[in-house]
């Protein structure tokens, strides 16, 4: 849509603020961007009079009378947290970790992807993953993908969580790691020491059309969000 509100004269120096309002069309999808651009022209003397200088005048000034600007605006994106217990832990416990997807209401998601990765020390035993608030039941199966080996001893676990709908509440997701404490690790095989600082790390990942068909084995490639 375009606006083309005209003003008055305005002094040397002097400026004047515009302000309106719009609405995200609904629903949208999480991580779509929208582009607002103003063009502005003006002219040196009011009305057609000889001299005046415009933007599409040939005075070597004329480019002092117009100009342009632009601002974008990004819709929301899931949001992640993780937990961990217990902390700390020692050689044999068992760690369950905690993460928690939330995807704002109103919004549709494509690919929804959550990957988890599990720090060089720990090995994983179990995994689950619910809809915990926000819930349907319309929304699709969570597809857990087979762990794959990560760079310097690490585990990527991931979830495909699919396409998911809009509706009018935040939704949560509880995913949840189940795995213990190796008194080695995997990548060199050095002993795991009191004090050693190990963090485990996720994300969740979106396009902002459907690029994956059906429910992957392996976590997609890549990703618009």
């Amino acid at each position: 849509a375009t606006t083309t509100p005209a003003l008055a004269a305005l002094a040397p120096g002097a400026s004047k603020s515009l302000t309106y309002k719009v609405k995200v069309e609904s629903p949208t999808v999480a991580g779509r961007t929208y582009t607002n651009s103003v063009l502005e022209n003006t002219s040196s003397l009011a009305g057609t009079v000889p001299g005046v200088r415009t933007s599409s005048s040939t005075a070597t000034t004329a480019g002092d009378y117009d100009d342009t600007a632009a601002d974008t605006l990004k819709v929301a994106l899931p949001a992640i947290t993780k937990s961990v217990t217990p902390d700390p832990v020692t050689i044999g416990n068992k760690v369950t970790w905690h993460v928690a997807v939330t995807l704002p209401k109103n919004l549709k998601y494509f690919d929804t992807t959550v990957i988890d990765t599990t720090p060089d020390g720990f090995d994983l035993d179990s995994r689950s993953a619910t809809c915990v608030s926000g819930c349907t039941g319309s929304e699709p199966a969570i597809a857990a993908l087979a762990p794959t080996a990560g760079a310097g001893g690490t585990i990527q676990a991931a979830w495909y969580l699919g396409d998911i709908a809009p509706t009018s509440s935040d939704r949560v997701y509880d995913l949840v790691i189940q795995g213990h404490l190796r008194d080695t690790y995997r990548n060199g095989g050095a002993q795991v020491k009191d004090g050693d600082v190990r963090t485990n790390s996720a994300s969740v990942k979106t396009d902002r059309t459907d690029k994956v068909s059906g429910t992957p084995s392996t976590v997609p490639g890549s990703f618009d969000d």
